[in-house]
């Protein structure tokens, strides 16, 4: 741990010396060190076929505490840019002393050292001529960062990504990004995703994207792992198109930011397996408005959507998870933990200052075909307060 808290005041200390020197090492260059302090409360509930997994008898309570905080650093000259992310989010309690093993499904231990690396990446622009632009991007970022989905991209993006973008008058901002990133580098496994869009057609506030992400791996049925030599069944049947549209109103019309907004996606490569009854089950959809903009003190939003994401739509087993939507919670034992499942969330943010929001989430679903796996519920109150520097 000491170890640990000497790289991060090394690298504040870096970051604040090229913050001073920034004008001598590159002209215009501009350094930025920021970060959050979070405290969260979450209280759950799951159940799978009217068993308890957790609260009740079972030995794992319903509600848990975290506190997390995140350090940013960017570096940005004139046509160049640079940053990371660090994540510490840690269970509240005691906690284990110097030397000692945790195990972190205790929910009774608090934990001390769960690092995680966001975001460390690079940038370059290649062009840029009126409003015609070409970027391109290397290393780690998060993919719903990057790709538009309530319901997948959860994954990280540690690849190359390409981004271009130009602005036609009376028709509409146009985008496109095309990437590939590394799945898994024991078996050589890329994947390869892009999502092009037009932005306020017509001057109208309406927006339309469309999204392609191929998770397959050529080869046989089955992968063995270099090393190991186990075989298992292949998880990557997944080639996924996502339509996209929404309306951003006018801020006048109800005295607040307002966008509507809805998304339809299937799964190409899906084929009826077992564990779907020999039925594709690849289609899936949302639907959702948010009303309000978080910006200074006072300020508030209000989201609400629904989700309804079938088992093959998005990549949602132990396997290979890149679900980004409500889920089916952390326990289920059933192979397709973050999909098969359609619910709905509600989630509402509170700015008490410019730098200290509160937010407040609800979440619940149930299983989209119960005949896939077993009955399940599962519910989730989150509740976090997130203060800036």
């Amino acid at each position: 741990m000491k170890i640990l808290k000497s790289l991060i005041l090394s690298a504040a200390s870096v970051c604040l010396l090229a913050n001073v020197q920034a004008q001598e090492v590159t002209s215009g260059a501009e350094v930025k060190i920021g970060g959050e302090a979070r405290l969260e409360y979450q209280s759950k509930t799951e159940k799978y076929d009217g068993n308890k997994l957790i609260g009740g008898s079972v030995p794992k309570a319903n509600n848990e505490f975290d506190v997390e905080v995140n350090l940013t650093f960017d570096y940005e000259t004139e046509n160049t840019w640079g940053g990371i992310k660090l994540e510490f989010d840690n269970n509240t309690g005691v906690g284990s002393r110097k030397g000692d093993h945790v195990d972190l499904e205790d929910a009774f231990i608090g934990i001390r050292d769960q690092v995680d690396l966001e975001k460390a990446f690079f940038g370059i622009n290649i062009m840029e001529e009126g409003s015609s632009r070409f970027d391109v991007e290397f290393g780690r970022n998060q993919g719903d960062k990057i790709f538009e989905s309530k319901v997948q991209f959860d994954s990280y993006f540690d690849g190359i990504f390409l981004k271009y973008a130009n602005s036609f008058e009376n028709v509409g901002d146009f985008y496109a990004h095309v990437g590939s990133f590394m799945v898994n580098a024991v078996i050589d496994h890329y994947a390869f995703v892009g999502e092009i869009g037009l932005l306020d057609i017509a001057d109208t506030g309406v927006y339309a994207k469309y999204s392609y992400i191929d998770w397959s791996k050529n080869g046989a049925s089955t992968l063995t792992l270099k090393g190991i030599g186990t075989a298992t069944a292949n998880p990557y049947k997944y080639e996924i198109s996502q339509l996209t549209a929404g309306w951003k109103l006018d801020p006048e019309v109800l005295r607040a930011e307002t966008v509507v907004y809805g998304a339809y996606l299937w799964n190409h490569a899906a084929k009826g397996i077992a564990e779907t009854n020999n039925k594709k089950k690849n289609r899936g959809w949302y639907l959702g408005a948010k009303v309000g903009e978080i910006v200074k003190a006072g300020d508030w939003s209000v989201e609400a959507n629904y989700q309804h994401v079938p088992a093959q739509a998005v990549p949602g087993t132990a396997t290979l998870n890149d679900a980004s939507g409500i889920g089916r919670g952390d326990n289920q034992t059933t192979t397709f933990r973050g999909s098969n499942y359609k619910g709905y969330e509600l989630d509402a943010k509170f700015a008490l200052a410019d730098n200290l929001n509160l937010q407040i989430d609800w979440q619940a679903s149930s299983a989209a075909d119960k005949t896939i796996g077993a009955k399940n519920t599962y519910k989730q109150l989150e509740v976090e307060a997130i203060f800036k520097f």
